[in-house]
């Protein structure tokens, strides 16, 4: 099969799934063109197995942000976003990813594959922390000093929360690593690893998200927000730097998960 073609059969594919995407409220239309264009490039350059690990974050991910929707009514307050993708959300989960597949498709080597998991991991712990964590009745305790925060906050945490991450880093890891459809036969061993890279890399995008990701606090309700608009009026910045928000620190996370990743490989020698 030419690589045309392949990008021709990735497009159709990816259209197909965005289209019903969109219109059960998971992407907007932004997010949908981004999508067809990451799904394009992940099953076309890719393959199947590329395809269902980006496919397996994707929705598992959206239909986790449907799930007790009226309990995360009150978290449109403090984020910047709601559930529908745009553009930028869609990019700053795979994008790291997309290229990766560029780079196996120049050199095709399994460690291109190892760190695409290790980044899919990452955003995928990061995404189900984040909408498991929601519905916890616990209090969030902010990763840096562990002092209890309102729900939503950035960088806040919760034993549900980081459960939920953990076990979407293992969902992830097990889609691509045993999957009868995976292009590589890496061992079974690097499972452990892989989903420690996701599941760490989730962690530190907590951090980011306690430290230098902006927040803004109203001047009305005297909230702490992402949105730089709250009450009708404009925020002013409480903490954190102005150009680092949440698809930055996300767009970071799957940076560690790579990182990790090839950490590991380095020092495992999965090959």
């Amino acid at each position: 099969m030419t690589p045309l073609v392949s990008l021709l059969i990735g497009f159709i594919i990816s259209g197909v799934i965005v289209y019903f995407s969109y219109k059960f409220g998971f992407l907007s239309f932004s997010g949908s063109l981004s999508a067809v264009f990451v799904g394009t490039i992940v099953l076309g350059f890719g393959g199947l197995n590329w395809g269902l690990v980006l496919l397996w974050f994707f929705v598992s991910s959206s239909l986790l942000s449907r799930i007790g929707k009226k309990q995360k009514v009150s978290l449109n307050s403090v984020r910047e976003k709601g559930d529908r993708r745009d553009v930028w959300q869609v990019l700053a989960n795979g994008s790291v990813a997309s290229i990766l597949v560029i780079c196996h498709l120049i050199s095709p080597e399994p460690i291109w594959y190892f760190l695409f998991i290790s980044t899919m991991a990452a955003v995928t712990a990061d995404t189900w922390g984040t909408e498991i964590g929601a519905l916890s009745k616990s209090p969030e305790r902010s990763i840096i000093n562990f002092k209890k925060v309102p729900k939503g906050t950035s960088g806040g945490i919760s034993f549900v929360g980081t459960l939920a991450s953990l076990l979407g880093s293992f969902s992830l890891t097990v889609v691509g690593i045993l999957s009868q459809f995976a292009p590589y036969k890496i061992r079974t061993d690097a499972m452990i690893f892989i989903c420690l890279a996701g599941f760490l890399a989730s962690l530190g995008d907590s951090f980011l998200g306690a430290t230098i990701q902006s927040r803004y606090a109203c001047s009305v309700c005297n909230k702490i927000t992402e949105r730089k608009i709250h009450c009708n009026q404009k925020t002013s910045l409480e903490g954190g730097l102005r150009f680092i928000n949440n698809e930055v620190v996300n767009f970071l996370c799957s940076l560690f998960g790579l990182e990790f990743g090839y950490i590991f490989w380095v020092k495992e020698d999965f090959s």
